[in-house]
Formats: C-alpha cells, structure tokens, sequence
C-alpha cells in the first residue's frame, strides 16, 4: 500500500467542492473512502478520532463465512460472506489467518454429532469455491468429525456428561483489525481520496437553492487537536458512523430543537459478549 500522507490543512479542504464526503474512519467508512475514490470520485474521509479505533477494533477479530446463516437458510447472504471472506484472503493473506474451530456435541436432535455433520457438509458444497484463487497456506480444509477422547484431548476442561464427540472447522481470524482499517484507509489515499482523523463532524449546513429540499450542502468540522472549525462543501455525504449512526444524523437539527433530543433518545445499541479466560487448549 502506497503511503499517502493523511492532510490536515484546512485549506486544502475548504478551497474544493468534493463529490463524497465520507463521516467515520471505521471499516465501513474506509471501504467506502477506497471504492469512491477508485472509481474518480473526488473523495474526502473524516473521523472523529483515531481510524478504525472503535467498533472496528472492538470486533470479534472474525472474517466468517456465513456459517451462522445456514440455519436461517439464507444463503444469499451466506455466500456473500464467503466471497467477501475469500476476496480478504486473497488481498490481504499476512492480516487474514485459516483458524480451526472446535464444537462439542451433546446428546441428539439438533445439537448432536449428526446434525453438525450434515450441516457441515451441506454449507460446503454450497461454497466449494471458497478456496479459488487462494494461496495454499490459505485452504480451508473440510471440516472433521472427532470422538469424545479426541475433543477431550483437544480441550480437557469440556464437560465429559454425554459429550458424544465433536466437529471442527475452519474460518478464518483478523490477526490485527486495526492494521486492516488503517491499510484500507491508506489504499483511498493512494486512490486520491483526502483522509483526515481527529476531525469531528459538528453540523449540517442544508442548501439554500430552490427546490432542494434541505439537501445537505456542506458540513462544519471541528479540528479535535486546536478545536478550529471549518467547513467542508460536497455533493454527497456519507454516513459511516456505525453504533453512532443516528448521533450524526442529529446534526441536521440545529441546538436546542426537541426533535434532536427526542432523535437521540430513540438510539438503541445491540449488545455482544466477549469472554476471555485462561487457556484451556492444549497447543
């Protein structure tokens, strides 16, 4: 990835009318930053504080193929995630890693041995290309069928009280989330997109041309290192925010409105659990 400085002089932003201007350095963000921009777009990215230092970095560290949509049978979406999971592979093999998952199963029905076998095997014949264009260090290989002494040397601490064995499988694991947002954010500059972190998004200033129908015009940001503010004119803006999605949309209503406040309670944040425990895995 070509090394493109990050621009924080506010004049080399408020002088051009940009096509996109993109709010939130995540993930999302920067893709969206790198696609624009590859296709000429006058592009601008803006994030409030460092790239990808959010919910980007508070991921679970994953690039799954869309097993977990197997059971609501949709396999569109299932076969998005293992083109997506194949294309990360391909560009970016020294941050993308093959990780092997253990399963233990317990008594029958949907939870035993042969359901998970079965699954298993459907979802693989529903991605065979999963693999195409990879490196070799890179298959992911078909998944395994383990008695319970073998789960058990695998990983002692499981419950031996009717384990009737175990599947492994293969994903794949973000080794550094972080360096991923940040390569991505690089490769938009090097596109020709402007990207500059520690700028926040303050307020919508809305077209005042007839017929606009408050169309944003341009967006006043705040320089989060000498609290300078400016303002920043293009044709389309692009809202990245992620979990604060619905805080930037806020900014289209002026201090002191009520539908802002009565906007920003109505956020609702999903919740995930991350668990971290000693080693239990022999290895």
């Amino acid at each position: 990835v070509a090394m493109t400085p990050f621009s924080r002089e506010p004049l080399s932003l408020t002088t051009e009318l940009f096509d996109v201007l993109v709010i939130g350095g995540g993930i999302n963000g920067a893709a969206v930053a790198w696609d624009t921009a590859m296709r000429g777009l006058k592009t601008v990215l803006v994030e409030r504080a460092d790239f990808g230092g959010a919910a980007s970095a508070g991921c679970f560290k994953i690039a799954h193929g869309g097993l977990r949509y197997l059971q609501h049978c949709d396999i569109a979406r299932l076969k998005e995630s293992v083109e997506e999971q194949r294309l990360l592979r391909r560009s970016a093999p020294h941050l993308i890693h093959p990780l092997p998952f253990l399963i233990p199963c317990y008594g029958w029905g949907m939870k035993s041995k042969a359901a998970l076998r079965f699954a298993l095997s459907f979802y693989e014949k529903l991605v065979k290309d999963r693999n195409h264009g990879v490196d070799s260090y890179h298959i992911l290989g078909r998944h395994q069928v383990l008695s319970p002494e073998q789960c058990l040397k695998i990983a002692p601490a499981l419950d031996v009280r009717g384990l009737s064995g175990g599947v492994v499988y293969y994903d794949c694991q973000m080794s550094n989330c972080e360096r991923l947002t940040l390569s991505v954010v690089l490769s938009a500059c090097a596109a020709g997109a402007k990207a500059c972190n520690y700028l926040e998004a303050v307020r919508f200033v809305k077209s005042e041309a007839p017929n606009a129908r408050e169309q944003i015009d341009s967006v006043i940001v705040r320089d989060r290192l000498d609290q300078r503010e400016f303002r920043i004119r293009a044709k389309v803006v692009v809202n990245a925010g992620g979990p604060w999605t619905k805080v930037v949309r806020s900014l289209a209503y002026e201090q002191g409105d009520s539908r802002k406040d009565e906007f920003l309670r109505s956020i609702v944040h999903s919740k995930g659990i991350q668990l971290v425990s000693r080693q239990f895995v022999k290895g």
